[in-house]
């Protein structure tokens, strides 16, 4: 008999999994995975998530509450921070058809699609799971992309969760007095000359949009490598992040250091240096876009 009711579908599956065969041999390798799945299944179970299937390297399970779901994520990338292997999760939340042992639905197509976007020790989640989440967990999410996923008519906004500790704050915490932590002030203002102009960074106008559609973004660049809405910068801790999520990718070039790739990735803005939309800086000339502090 079929039970139609709203349920979190997540997807978590070992990254790389192919090239374990190949460095460990056969064996050694099938032994690794059969372990860290049953782990992951055993952490659903925790989480009260019930096991639909496993795929190979991969299990798909369902959850009563966005929230379960991504407390399971959540413990599941943490387990796995230290260790060889690395997983990556997606999940979402919506109407499931349980017909039997398995479920069906839109929802589960939408955690299928996620969890391929999704890259190594990344949780992300769709815009449904986000909106049934407590504060508790909605403030560690923040937007990666935007996109139409396969067999839905409108475009979506896709987030990725914050697992990781912050072990640069734990260690220096750890270092400083009470009174020196309290000299510290955070960040508040980055500055971007773009095109000989000047122009503002704050926590009041966060998040700040860079994209070739001049009336969406705040930034617009005309060029043919730039997405129309390519990528933001947004303020988290006490640090300006940049955010990609766009087709061709942004690059970064910190003063005296080595040019970074950004796809459907974040970096935080320290110091000064270069910012490029769709191109290395090399190549971007007259749109390239400094920042500095």
């Amino acid at each position: 008999m079929s039970d139609a009711q709203f349920r979190a579908i997540l997807f978590a599956d070992i990254a790389g999994s192919s090239n374990l065969y190949k460095t460990l041999g056969n064996t050694e390798a099938k032994k690794l995975v059969d372990e860290t799945v049953s782990c992951m299944i055993r952490m659903s179970e925790d989480n009260q998530g019930v096991l639909i299937k496993t795929i190979g390297d991969e299990i798909m399970s369902r959850f009563d509450s966005a929230e379960d779901a991504l407390a399971c994520a959540r413990d599941i990338q943490l387990f796995y921070l230290t260790r060889t292997l690395s997983i990556r999760i997606g999940m979402s939340f919506g109407e499931t058809l349980l017909d039997g042992d398995d479920v069906f639905g839109d929802t589960v197509n939408s955690a299928a699609y996620i969890v391929k976007i999704a890259k190594a020790k990344q949780i992300l989640l769709s815009e449904s799971s986000f909106q049934n989440l407590p504060e508790s967990f909605a403030v560690s999410c923040h937007e990666f992309d935007r996109l139409q996923i396969k067999g839905e008519h409108e475009t979506s906004t896709i987030y990725r969760y914050s697992w990781e500790p912050d072990l640069s704050v734990q260690n220096a915490t750890m270092l400083l007095s009470s009174n020196e932590l309290n000299k510290i002030a955070p960040i508040e203002e980055l500055t971007l000359v773009f095109q000989n102009q000047s122009l503002h960074v704050s926590t009041n106008n966060i998040p700040y949009h860079f994209g070739r559609t001049k009336n969406e973004v705040e930034l617009c660049v005309q060029s043919n490598q730039v997405s129309r809405k390519h990528c933001h910068i947004t303020y988290r801790h006490g640090k300006f992040i940049l955010v990609d999520h766009s087709s061709n990718g942004t690059y970064v070039q910190p003063l005296g250091k080595n040019e970074i790739y950004l796809r459907r990735e974040e970096f935080p803005l320290q110091g000064e240096g270069v910012i490029s939309l769709g191109q290395p800086n090399i190549l971007a000339e007259d749109d390239q876009i400094q920042y500095y502090f």
